[in-house]
């Protein structure tokens, strides 16, 4: 229930230890606060920045007007950490990385990335595993002046994340632009919708990099609606065949252009891209939202969705409770 604003840096930082120190942050609770105009004088701030601390709750949040992210996971890629900390493996690693089991859910946030590139609203580099993004709107993010913008950004080794029941709109950029940059591994994106408009390169982008693995992402049950005509419904900047285990049970509407792939540079047809064994019960049809003009993206009784196991997205409880403080603004 706090209003927190013009800061310095941070909103709300929860920071722990580095790695290879006991784990002395976790299980806090940031709920119900109006985070905005921070990071005035340092500009890679967050509204909630989450660093080494694990099984935290951040939710029902209003976060704007931030110069970088959102909210952001923080941690140590493999390839760093096992500089840094004797006995580290690939295998072991995720037992020095404490940012694990988060709950980022049921926020509103918007008019982040507003002075920054290769970022996102949420996002996440070198965390634990096993976070959790849930019930989340993301909305007018990034700028007009640098590239890569993306609603979410799952950066480097951020692994077995859950995404679900997120709807995100309104990303812009120069280029290199998606609703969700994913990389890591055993990634899943379940029941979300992802608005693809002017500017944007993807509805989903990917890319395995400096020997951090990028591969078994799940993209199930989601609806990805394009306003852009030019925009692929994956790019995959590089491939492996093992880079998505499941792509099925999607609505994809494009009104205005094909619909496609990229892959290393290729372009796959959706037709192409079918005959790999993905998008079996997937359609292309219009999800009849309520009223995608006034960003209502609630169902239609008779939604094509519903007939894959689609569900409505309930929004009513996104963004500050009713019992925020009535002495504070709530926008």
């Amino acid at each position: 229930g706090n209003l927190i604003r013009h800061n310095g840096y941070d909103g709300v930082s929860l920071q722990g230890l580095p790695p290879g120190n006991e784990d002395v942050n976790h299980h806090n609770v940031v709920e119900n606060n109006h985070i905005h105009y921070c990071g005035e004088l340092v500009g890679h701030a967050a509204g909630v920045h989450i660093s080494q601390s694990g099984f935290n709750e951040i939710t029902h949040n209003h976060i704007h007007h931030i110069p970088r992210y959102g909210t952001t996971i923080k941690g140590v890629r493999y390839q760093v950490l096992k500089t840094q900390v004797p006995g580290v493996t690939f295998e072991n690693r995720h037992d020095f990385l404490h940012s694990r089991n988060n709950l980022v859910a049921y926020n509103d946030i918007h008019h982040v990335n507003l002075d920054s590139q290769d970022t996102g609203a949420m996002e996440s580099w070198g965390p634990g595993r096993d976070n959790v993004y849930d019930h989340n709107l993301i909305h007018e993010v990034g700028n007009d002046q640098f590239d890569l913008q993306s609603g979410m950004y799952l950066d480097d080794a951020t692994d077995y994340f859950t995404v679900t029941n997120n709807i995100i709109w309104g990303v812009v950029g120069t280029q290199h632009n998606q609703c969700v940059y994913a990389k890591g591994i055993g990634n899943k994106f379940i029941n979300n919708v992802f608005v693809v408009g002017p500017t944007n390169g993807a509805g989903i982008s990917s890319y395995f990099m400096a020997d951090e693995r990028c591969d078994h992402h799940e993209y199930v049950r989601n609806i990805l609606v394009f306003t852009e005509p030019t925009a692929a419904i994956y790019n995959f900047y590089n491939w492996t065949k093992d880079r998505v285990t499941r792509a099925d049970e999607n609505v994809f509407w494009k009104p205005e252009g094909e619909l496609f792939i990229k892959m290393a540079g290729d372009t796959l047809s959706y037709e192409e891209w079918r005959e790999r064994g993905l998008e079996k019960r997937s359609v292309v049809a219009d999800p009849l939202f309520v009223n995608p003009e006034e960003r209502d993206y609630h169902l239609l009784e008779g939604s094509p969705a519903f007939d894959l196991g689609i569900e409505d997205i309930d929004t009513d409880g996104i963004g500050l409770e009713d019992d925020f403080p009535e002495r504070f603004e709530r926008e």
